[in-house]
């Protein structure tokens, strides 16, 4: 059987989860469901990333130690499984020891290889993005992430012999052994390329930072938390290389440049493939905490519950670019897509053929191919299935009148009905698994409930 490893990025323990990995999460949810659908031997990782500078001073916010603070955060990251319905087979914690095993014997490949040395640094160094950062990328003086003035850093740290790869990433990358999408990320992280990659620090001083796996033969520096965190992808090391990173545009030089040398390094296979995502907004900024604009998935869940949730994040909402959320919108695409054109076709569908004292239908239904899931262009998968499916149908029961016919001319009418709607349950099984076994349900025992209740607020 053919085997199929996906991952999201792992994002950062210092605070509650947001619909913008909420988005990220589904989006692989869906991924790894179509591939087991199509009987691939698929295994979907997930996790959360809980060392590093900016966790340890959220955990000093909330008084509570570093450990403390981010088990609580991982119990709210894992609990996404139940909230959105995800099948990831794992969860990985990089406090824990079998990913700590795995990041120092990468390390230490690394450093037998001659990649890895000793030096003085200063420089600036952006908490929020946890990365060394070059003055000419500042905003007026500040991060243009995160809108903050990096701190000026003076250490002694390790540092990784990235600029003897910069070749060997460039032909990945132009080659497509390693395919980077969309394409202009692609064509963004060459150009950061050609601009010359530099070596880059690995490690930070404990006496600066002491929550952080330790450097292996050196108890005064801990690992910088980015070498840290890419080695928990290589946890399930039977299903490496990975198929499929999905990770958002902000950390793709880390997964296309510092991450492959890293493995070339240590003489393992780079990863097959990294799709990169845009921003979730509001008011067309980025969901930070600190700007008080954080939405926890759980309230999206409350409101449209959870299939209606998973469609409004891929639907409502752009993957590949930077979309912006509005609650107005969310409803918007809820009531008119899932409650009156799908919900309605379904319970419309039903009550002609209980009036028709038609039986259950058993028909059995193909499986149809969805070639833009495998492309990840989510939106345009289900916008497709609306525009050639559900609304047809619709349309189509308004110009036949069945109500108007009896007989067998009648049933006939209703059985095509049926089968479209067996179709239709079929196409949007991985976007809205739930959904999928209820209109099963209703179509095989011909009793209609709501799909969809419509939102008035």
């Amino acid at each position: 059987m053919k085997k199929f490893y996906l991952t999201t990025s792992i994002p950062y323990a210092n605070a509650e989860p947001h619909i913008g990995f909420a988005q990220e999460a589904v989006a692989a949810d869906v991924v790894s469901r179509y591939y087991r659908k199509a009987g691939y031997d698929t295994y979907f990782l997930t996790g959360v990333d809980e060392h590093g500078l900016k966790v340890k001073k959220r955990a000093q916010e909330e008084n509570m130690s570093p450990q403390e603070f981010t088990d609580k955060m991982a119990d709210e990251f894992a609990h996404l499984s139940q909230i959105l319905n995800l099948t990831n087979d794992d969860f990985i914690r990089t406090t824990e020891k079998r990913h700590m095993d795995i990041a120092q014997d990468l390390w230490e490949r690394c450093f037998e290889a001659g990649d890895i040395y000793k030096k003085k640094y200063q420089g600036l160094y952006c908490v929020g993005c946890e990365c060394f950062i070059k003055e000419n990328d500042l905003v007026d003086g500040k991060c243009p992430i995160h809108k903050d003035k990096p701190e000026k850093i003076h250490e002694t740290n390790y540092f990784f012999r990235l600029s003897k790869y910069q070749k060997e990433i460039r032909d990945l990358i132009t080659s497509k052994t390693l395919r980077i999408t969309p394409k202009e990320r692609r064509r963004e992280i060459l150009s950061l390329i050609r601009q010359g990659l530099e070596d880059i620090s690995i490690s930070r001083p404990k006496s600066k930072l002491d929550w952080g796996i330790p450097v292996p033969g050196d108890e005064t520096q801990v690992m910088y938390v980015w070498f840290d965190a890419l080695t928990n992808y290589l946890n399930p090391q039977e299903y490496w290389p990975a198929d499929l990173h999905i990770i958002g545009k902000d950390i793709l030089r880390f997964h296309a440049a510092l991450w492959p040398a890293m493995l070339i390094s240590a003489d393992i296979d780079p990863p097959k493939a990294i799709h990169v995502h845009g921003f979730v907004t509001i008011d067309g900024e980025k969901l930070s905490k600190s700007r008080g604009n954080i939405i926890h998935p759980e309230e999206l869940v409350e409101k449209f519950g959870q299939d209606g949730s998973r469609y409004i994040l891929l639907r409502a909402l752009d993957f590949r670019e930077d979309s912006d959320f509005t609650w107005e919108k969310a409803k918007d695409v809820y009531n008119s897509e899932l409650a009156n054109e799908l919900g309605n076709a379904l319970h419309r569908v039903i009550k002609l053929a209980k009036n028709n004292k038609m039986e259950a239908f058993k028909e059995k239904i193909a499986k149809t191919k969805q070639p833009a899931i495998a492309g990840l262009y989510f939106k345009e998968a289900l916008k497709r299935i609306w525009d050639l499916e559900v609304r047809p149908l619709n349309k189509k029961i308004d110009l036949d009148k069945p109500w108007d016919v009896e007989g067998a001319e009648a049933k006939e009418l209703i059985k095509g009905y049926l089968s479209r709607l067996g179709k239709i349950a079929n196409l949007i099984e991985v976007f809205m698994p739930e959904t999928f076994k209820k209109m099963q349900k209703q179509l095989a025992s011909l009793k209609a409930k709501p799909l969809f209740p419509k939102k008035e607020k």
